[in-house]
């Protein structure tokens, strides 16, 4: 239970203390006593308002995902550091779903796009079917903007152990991956990630493997669209893993 009689400071003193403090610690003020909470929740939560991809931008792809779930503090506080993408994702939502909602999406920020698919291969031709991807309930998903240090050019064991180093939940599933790297990119078209901006190719493994047994990577955006691809090699320092938190609200 938070103290209810710790020392009250000035609004303004709390924000300058909040906003100078890495996620993890502006978590363990929120622990100190109610006020610091309220304020470390009203911090997040104004910062959280311009970027995540919601309910709202959902609709603009013309699909009502539902009541949004509560958003935990720790997952809001992380997007606020401006370190991660922030993407809802629908119940049971697959890959031809998601490519089919994106082109909406597309449609709906310029009616001028002509874009017939949002893959730079038909998912088919490498292995990969509306079965592959994991799917669940209604959920947040955080993904790191770029795959963590030292993840490019390991295994994938490797990769699992230093994710989980980070204290990210689990590797990335295909979903939450494609749908957080695809999604926020159509709407930064000038904020691309996971891409090669003319320098080094950048995927991020996931759990799910192809029909082959082969692993799958995301990643290598560009005008042709996202790059879902199955490969086993770890080297040339171009797979890597992202970091991903789940929150179902609970």
């Amino acid at each position: 239970m938070l103290p209810a009689t710790a020392p009250v400071l000035h609004r303004d003193i709390i924000n300058l203390i909040i906003e100078n403090s890495a996620p993890v610690d502006v978590m363990a003020l929120a622990c100190a006593s109610r006020q610091l909470n309220i304020f470390a929740n009203e911090y997040a939560q104004q910062r959280l308002l311009e970027g995540r991809f919601g309910r709202a931008e959902w609709l603009r792809c013309g699909v009502e995902t539902g009541e949004e779930p509560p958003i935990p503090l720790r997952l809001r506080l992380e997007f606020a550091s401006g370190n991660c993408m922030f993407t809802l994702i629908p119940d049971q939502l697959t890959m031809s779903e998601l490519d089919k909602h994106a082109l909406a999406y597309r449609k709906a920020l310029n009616p001028s796009d002509t874009t017939k698919s949002n893959y730079q291969w038909p998912l088919a031709d490498v292995g990969i079917t509306d079965e592959t991807a994991k799917k669940s309930g209604l959920h947040w998903v955080t993904v790191s903007r770029d795959v963590l240090p030292r993840t490019r050019n390991e295994p994938f064991a490797e990769q699992e152990r230093i994710v989980k180093e980070h204290k990210y939940n689990e590797m990335p599933t295909l979903i939450a991956v494609a749908a957080s790297i695809l999604l926020h990119n159509i709407r930064n078209p000038e904020d691309l990630v996971y891409t090669d901006r003319g320098q080094q190719w950048t995927f991020t493994r996931v759990q799910e493997r192809n029909s082959n047994g082969y692993r799958i990577v995301v990643g290598n955006f560009s005008a042709s669209g996202l790059c879902v691809y199955c490969s086993d090699d770890c080297g040339r320092g171009i797979v890597g893993a992202a970091g991903v938190r789940k929150s179902f609200g609970s």
